[in-house]
């Protein structure tokens, strides 16, 4: 009995873990759906295939937050340096989750690069 008991619970905990990975990639793919969108409202032409200014690097669908994301990336380039803006925001309200700006050729600023990729893996 108890051997029944725990396959059937073993089960349920399986098939719901492998629901929810589909369910979270149909998320995903309803995202995706509004790339371009969000690269027009960037000023990003989306049949571009690189564009200088920034582009869209990701987009996805959180769990946490119950939205759609993306990740935009920008950089710039000025005598001294150059710089790199990156910001997560959300597809629909536009409010600005996370934002980093650093120079992106300076060894001692590479650790905001990583605690801001640390900060948009909370939201995936």
């Amino acid at each position: 009995m108890k051997k029944i008991v725990f396959l059937v619970f073993a089960s349920f905990l399986f098939f719901g873990c492998a629901q929810n990975k589909v369910d979270l990639f149909e998320k995903n793919q309803e995202c995706y759906k509004y790339k371009k969108d969000m690269q027009i409202k960037n000023g990003i032409d989306p049949l571009s295939e690189s564009n200088n200014d920034g582009n869209i690097t990701s987009i996805f669908y959180s769990p946490k937050l119950d939205t759609c994301l993306y990740l935009y990336t920008s950089l710039f380039d000025d005598s001294d340096d150059f710089y790199s803006s990156q910001r997560l925001d959300d597809v629909f309200t536009g409010e600005t989750i996370e934002f980093i700006f650093a120079s992106a050729s300076k060894t001692e600023e590479q650790y905001k690069f990583e605690e801001f990729r640390n900060k948009v893996k909370e939201y995936q």
